[in-house]
């Protein structure tokens, strides 16, 4: 090959390399483009899909009037500290909670947890970055967070009380704790491993002649040793429900919440429907839907409460827990005024 031959050649090559890694460029930048859209509304949105599906459906006249009142105006929503946060207990139902609450017109819930006051890193971030975290809202739009670790913080009942609007409102789920240590047990181990040991071998290792060890799992049922700092901090504004009945009646709980946070009672019972298999409830956008229904994730949320659950209680380790948890449970009876007979 003669040497202009080589030139032209080496030029050609040059050229190819060059419009390669410009595609690539583009590629690239239409890559990250589209994962910065798609987290930005991932992070400050949640449930308007799920208020079209509603709208899309034969519904009443009250969900198209509440849906009407957001329509078109997405960029008239603003960030701002939560209305609604729901405090915990974990494993009690916080989850479920978000989940059919997120379905109101009325609400706009963060997915997930926010874990911003309980991870040091996070609140060291300032609140800035915590409204960002959150979901924005219009005037009438509640906005909803959840973080079932908040309920253990230490002072933070005081802390929020200070940051939180006067008529700020906190949702605390309690449940049967022998049952929740269960599946707390059973999230504990897929999340982080350790099924070489059963929940029995558990109970009898954590808890020894009637007492437990500094263990998060069997400490996080006793409920009393943190309640009174969020009453006193919080009084009425602080609603305490029994977090079983999102299990076996759904719509009572669902509709207690929906009055305490001052919004129309949409969501009732002709919005549930019972998975056949999981024995779950999910929610349905009207009583003619032909599907399912949106159901809470079987898999994680079903491990211990469900028909298909995974895990199941013993009667050895339930009267161990069961007699642990007793003094405990007649504590919270009596800041309460009501047995739960746990």
């Amino acid at each position: 090959m003669s040497l202009p031959d080589q030139n032209r050649s080496i030029a050609m090559h040059c050229k190819s390399q060059n419009l390669l890694k410009i595609a690539a460029t583009l590629v690239l930048s239409t890559i990250c483009v589209y994962w910065y859209v798609y987290h930005q509304r991932e992070r400050s949105q949640i449930s308007s899909y799920r208020h079209y599906e509603v709208a899309s459906g034969s519904v009443d006249e009250e969900w198209k009037t509440a849906l009407e009142l957001s329509k078109g105006k997405d960029n008239e929503r603003v960030h701002r500290l939560p209305d609604v946060i729901g405090i915990g207990i974990q494993k009690c139902g916080t989850g479920a909670l978000r989940h059919f609450l997120s379905y109101h017109p009325y609400v706009r819930a963060l997915r997930g947890e926010g874990k911003f006051f309980s991870n040091p890193n996070n609140r060291a971030k300032g609140l800035e970055y915590y409204l960002d975290m959150l979901p924005a809202a219009l005037p009438h739009e509640l906005i909803f967070e959840k973080t079932p670790a908040y309920y253990t913080v230490k002072d933070l009942p005081k802390y929020l009380r200070q940051i939180l609007a006067k008529d700020a409102k906190l949702i605390l789920l309690i449940c049967d704790p022998t049952k929740r240590a269960l599946s707390h047990f059973g999230m504990q181990v897929e999340e982080f491993g350790g099924k070489n040991e059963s929940f029995d071998d558990f109970v009898r290792r954590n808890i020894v002649k009637g007492h437990a060890k500094p263990n998060t799992i069997i400490r996080r049922g006793i409920y009393h040793e943190h309640l009174q700092s969020w009453m006193r901090s919080f009084g009425s504004n602080l609603l305490i429900l029994n977090g079983e009945l999102l299990l076996k009646d759904p719509a009572t709980p669902i509709k207690a919440v929906q009055k305490f946070l001052n919004v129309p009672v949409l969501i009732t019972e002709k919005n549930f429907i019972m998975n056949s298999t999981t024995g779950l409830f999910c929610f349905r956008r009207s009583t003619d839907d032909s599907d399912a229904g949106k159901c809470v994730d079987g898999r994680r949320k079903g491990r211990t409460r469900s028909k298909t659950a995974q895990y199941i209680l013993s009667n050895r380790s339930s009267k161990i827990l069961r007699s642990f948890y007793r003094k405990h449970n007649e504590k919270l009876y009596k800041m309460l005024g009501r047995n739960y007979g746990w």
